[in-house]
């Protein structure tokens, strides 16, 4: 039997309706698992302790830092390629499960090295399970790949969610039993590998035998190795802050700080990874046929975006102490200064995100990964200095160092005349949505709290108000949106 492209990938017949239902599809997926990691969060922070997440913060980023290798930067390609055939993505299956078992062999040797550093035995057994979480991430990648590419998000989002929800049963389960760190251990493993089962099942595509050919190769590898450098220094960046509070500071520090960095940053890793997975391709296919709109595309998903993920975290930004005894309890408090500062960086990191994949759509991997070289010097640093005086000094320092990042970014963003992106609109309207967001979320929460009235419903109407209230800006900055709502509203 010949293998092939699925029928749908053949026909690579894409557009904007394609693409919005795609994004619409990514959306829905990331809320729900969005929803699956906070009743993860919540349930496992009663049965485990700051330690048993500090233990393992230890080790997951060394996973994310290796596992940024795991393919090669081969599945990048993929989407960003004009065009695909069997050929193609066969030789990148089998180039990425090639690196993903070399790098995975490198993790288990390293792993006694780990232990070493952080001075803790139980390293060696964590880092060589979760080693099993990269081959199972490249066996799916180039699946992944051609769904995000041929918007076919409904498959993805039907994998993350079943991957998520039973990753959540599995590991809830463990910490029920009484397993202590291996409840966190066994999330990402077993996320992985049921993800990448389901996808084989409903994309139906199966890779070709093995077979070199030198400038298929040279020209996978030469736009990937780019990525792979962006990408590997993207690990360090959210890796090296963890790495020396552990290193500086006990377990359980490093466990309050991975809590609040992790359910802080949940909303916008959550959604953005799924989203970035839509609009890469959409990108790039407006930059191949339609160059004259991507500027204007860049700017929509810019301010559609910050009007969802800006008033969400400022409000849990003020709200901090509340939702902490709230949703972790007590014994977790000591994180919501934490929190609270952290917060305020997941904002940036989505507008360091849609750079990202700015100039992974249009094919300029060299900047990116030049800047992220830039970012990581700086972020190690400032990190060895900030690690020194606490988790909460380290939270500001990471937030002063991603808004560094974000200047720069943009700087050079702007300088590229081949995206001609209206500089002042821009900054413009990135300042009025998110300015507007933290106007209404602090007047909100002001005018509630002189109110006598239950703190759980003051919450829930804080949010819904915050959240509506930013549309208000969102509306201004979004002119074409404006002017339709607008129209319509005559004409009744």
């Amino acid at each position: 039997m010949v293998q092939k492209l699925p029928v749908w990938a053949e026909a690579d017949k894409v557009g904007m309706n394609s693409a919005a239902k795609s994004a619409g599809i990514a959306i829905g997926s990331g809320f729900a698992r969005l929803t699956a990691s906070f009743l993860g969060a919540l349930i496992l922070a009663r049965f485990l302790t700051p330690e048993d997440f500090g233990l393992v913060a230890i080790a997951t980023p060394v996973i994310l830092l290796m596992g940024a290798f795991a393919d090669g930067g081969v599945s990048t390609h993929t989407l960003q390629r004009k065009t695909l055939t069997q050929r193609t993505l066969t030789l990148s299956f089998w180039l990425a499960l090639g690196s993903g078992l070399i790098v995975a062999g490198v993790v288990v040797l390293l792993s006694p090295l780990i232990m070493i550093i952080f001075q803790d035995d139980r390293l060696v057994n964590i880092i060589s399970l979760l080693a099993f979480s990269i081959v199972f991430s490249v066996l799916g990648s180039q699946h992944n790949a051609l769904a995000k590419k041929y918007h076919r998000q409904n498959l993805y989002g039907v994998a993350e969610i079943i991957a998520a929800f039973l990753s959540l049963f599995a590991s809830v389960y463990l910490a029920y039993l009484g397993a202590g760190y291996w409840a966190l251990v066994a999330i990402p493993v077993v996320r992985q590998g049921v993800h990448t089962i389901v996808m084989w099942v409903l994309v139906g595509w199966t890779p070709g035998k093995p077979f070199y050919d030198n400038s298929l190769m040279r020209e996978v590898i030469g736009f990937s190795s780019y990525i792979l450098i962006f990408q590997f220094v993207n690990v360090l960046n959210k890796s090296i802050d963890k790495w020396f509070l552990g290193y500086n500071q006990d377990p359980e520090a490093l466990g309050y700080y991975a809590m609040a960095f992790s359910i802080m940053m949940l909303p916008s890793m959550q959604l953005l990874t799924p989203i970035g997975g839509a609009v890469i391709p959409e990108l790039s296919r407006i930059y191949h046929y339609n160059k004259i709109n991507l500027a204007d595309t860049i700017s929509k998903i810019t301010v559609v975006l910050l009007g969802v993920i800006s008033p969400a975290m400022i409000w849990a930004s003020i709200n901090a102490e509340l939702l902490i005894s709230i949703v972790l309890g007590e014994k977790w408090l000591p994180s919501a200064p934490i929190f609270s500062v952290l917060s305020l960086v997941s904002i940036l990191m989505t507008i360091l995100s849609i750079v990202g994949w700015t100039y992974t759509a249009v094919g300029n991997s060299r900047i990116l990964s030049n800047l992220s070289i830039v970012s990581v010097l700086v972020l190690t640093l400032t990190s060895m200095i900030g690690t020194q005086y606490g988790a909460l000094v380290m939270a500001w320092v990471l937030f002063a160092n991603f808004a560094f990042m974000a200047l720069i970014y943009y700087a050079f963003l702007f300088s590229d005349r081949s995206l001609k992106l209206p500089v002042l609109k821009y900054v413009r309207d990135v300042l009025l949505v998110v300015g507007w967001s933290a106007i209404v979320g602090f007047v909100t929460d002001w005018l509630f709290s002189m109110l006598s009235m239950n703190e759980y419903l003051r919450l829930v109407i804080c949010l819904a108000l915050t959240m509506l209230g930013a549309i208000g800006g969102v509306l201004v900055a979004f002119a074409s949106l404006r002017k339709e709502i607008l129209y319509k509203l005559r004409g009744r």
